[in-house]
């Protein structure tokens, strides 16, 4: 693993210090981090963290579309509700965003899709961990794909209706297929 800094200075992480682009040893690399910062005379109290997606668990889903977005949450959280998802959502930090997608589904219900994206508690804990020592607080806490959206935003808010996006992320274990409309990913 290659981390580049301010200067483009190249340094060579141990092959073991991440697993999945999450940090093994959060102190080591708070300390390494901070000890960089001094050194590059780098003055910032606040970060943000960008997980890569191979970190994170990117689904759509389907919601009754009567909810709200509150009530849409708590319908991911609820372990009662009908919601099939392949992993325990209780242990992880996630957030849902709403589709313009809507659909009858079974007993005529009417379903709207959201982009669920969740980041197991764990991996957000290591990484907090990892900011603490570094002296730095969060910011924000984004995936990839989001960050890559962002920098074609305009284009994205400028998609008339069936028009899409398609972005690839190609990683060294698998493609992530991204579809977006105006309304930002759809699938």
């Amino acid at each position: 693993s290659k981390v580049y800094f301010a200067n483009f200075r190249k340094i060579e992480l141990p092959e073991d210090a991440l697993d999945k682009s999450i940090p093994t040893d959060p102190i080591k690399m708070g300390s390494l981090i901070r000890e960089i910062m001094k050194e590059e005379r780098i003055y910032t109290l606040r970060a943000s963290v960008c997980f890569s997606s191979q970190s994170a668990f990117i689904r759509i889903i389907d919601i009754p579309s009567k909810l709200s977005m509150n009530e849409a949450f708590n319908y991911v959280s609820d372990p009662s509700s009908t919601l099939q998802i392949p992993i325990p959502i209780n242990k992880t930090d996630f957030d849902i965003t709403e589709t313009k997608i809507k659909y009858k589904g079974a007993n005529n219900t009417e379903l709207k899709k959201y982009l669920l994206t969740s980041i197991p508690k764990k991996s957000m804990s290591t990484v907090l961990e990892m900011l603490k020592e570094a002296d730095l607080d969060i910011i924000t806490a984004d995936i990839g794909y989001t960050c890559q959206l962002r920098l074609i935003a305009n284009d994205i808010n400028q998609l008339k209706d069936n028009e899409y996006i398609v972005m690839l992320e190609l990683m060294s274990e698998f493609t992530q297929v991204i579809i977006s409309d105006s309304s930002g990913p759809v699938s």
